[in-house]
């Protein structure tokens, strides 16, 4: 079954990855990661419709097997 996290580049070195872990928590560490079972609530958790939540800049759902 697949699950689903969020994952950014480091705000200082680009060439990192970041792991979302909890509100306002992120991670180098990939198994403190935070999963899902579907995409929807990751997805909605990015949602910027004010343009105020700059902390997911470059964010993505990534999908793991």
């Amino acid at each position: 079954m697949a699950s689903f996290y969020i994952q950014r580049p480091q705000s200082i070195d680009k060439s990192k990855v970041a792991y979302y872990v909890k509100k306002h928590h992120w991670s180098d560490d990939y198994g403190a990661r935070k999963t899902w079972a579907t995409s929807t609530t990751p997805t909605n958790l990015m949602k910027n419709p004010d343009g105020k939540n700059g902390g997911w800049e470059g964010a993505t759902v990534v999908e793991e097997e």
